[in-house]
C-alpha cells in the first residue's frame, strides 16, 4: 500500500502512457452510503495499460478526507523513505519504522466492520450514441460468515474465475 503512495501513477491519455505524481490531482467523490471521499492518483492500472486498448484510462484511490494530506506529509518529511538514517548510533529505515508503527493500527480485529467502495466510469459511443455509464460497488463485512469486504470483493472473485 505504501508503494502506491510513492511511485508515479501511470495514466493513459490519448493512447499514450503518462506519469503523474502519486497522491496528485485530488477530487471529492460522493457515495450515498458513506458520504464524501477523496480520490487521488495512484499506480493501480498496472498491466491494464498494456492489455486494454482504451485511449484514456485513469485509476484513483479513494479514502476518507484527510488521509491523502496525512500520507503526503509523511512522504514529504521523509517518513516513507527507505534509505536508513542514523539515530543515536543506530541505522533505521524511516519507512520500516513508520510501517511498524502504523500497520497494527490499520489491522482489523475479527468481526470489525470493513468496507469497500469502487466507482467505474466509462464514456464512448454505444450503438453510435455518445454515452456515459457509471457503476458503483459498496460492500462491507458479512456478519453471518465473518468474511471481510476485502475477501468478498478481491480474493473470492479471483478464486471463482474460470477464464
Amino acid at each position: 500500500m505504501i508503494e502506491q503512495y510513492l511511485r508515479p501513477a501511470r495514466i493513459v491519455e490519448h493512447g499514450e502512457i503518462v506519469l503523474r505524481e502519486a497522491l496528485s490531482e485530488p477530487v471529492l467523490v460522493d457515495f450515498p452510503e458513506i458520504g464524501t471521499l477523496e480520490a487521488f492518483n495512484t499506480d493501480g492500472l498496472l498491466s491494464l495499460t498494456e492489455t486494454l486498448d482504451v485511449p484514456n484510462m485513469l485509476e484513483q484511490t479513494m479514502r476518507y478526507p484527510g488521509h491523502r494530506g496525512f500520507v503526503w506529509a509523511m512522504r514529504e518529511t521523509g517518513l516513507l523513505n527507505d534509505e536508513p538514517i542514523e539515530i543515536n548510533g543506530c541505522m533505521v529505515s524511516p519507512r520500516e519504522l513508520t510501517c511498524s508503527m502504523l500497520f497494527p493500527k490499520w489491522t482489523y480485529e475479527p468481526g470489525e466492520r470493513d468496507l469497500t467502495v469502487m466507482r467505474v466510469e466509462a464514456e464512448g459511443d454505444l450503438d453510435g450514441v455518445p454515452t456515459r455509464l457509471s457503476w458503483d460497488l459498496y460492500d462491507e463485512l458479512d456478519p453471518a460468515t465473518n468474511w471481510t469486504s476485502m475477501v468478498g470483493t478481491t480474493a473470492s472473485p479471483a478464486t471463482m474465475w474460470r477464464g
